[in-house]
């Protein structure tokens, strides 16, 4: 797998399959270690996700443009 970023944020909701575990069970452990030094997530607040808001409006979009 080709990965070469230095730092990698991600924003996501609080799925619970949204973990470094996951990264863990996906790929082999030496490669999820390394992706996981890089990787660093960042949650939306399980109260108030925007990043609903934003998936149901790329959607919107997605349908319009079809």
């Amino acid at each position: 797998m080709c990965f070469e970023a230095k730092k990698l944020k991600i924003i996501m909701d609080n799925l619970n399959t949204h973990t470094y575990s996951s990264i863990l069970e996906t790929f082999e452990f030496q490669e999820a270690l390394r992706i996981i030094k890089k990787v660093h997530f960042y949650y939306t607040p399980k109260h108030a996700s925007w990043l609903n808001i934003a998936e149901i409006e790329i959607n919107v979009m997605d349908i319009e443009c079809t």
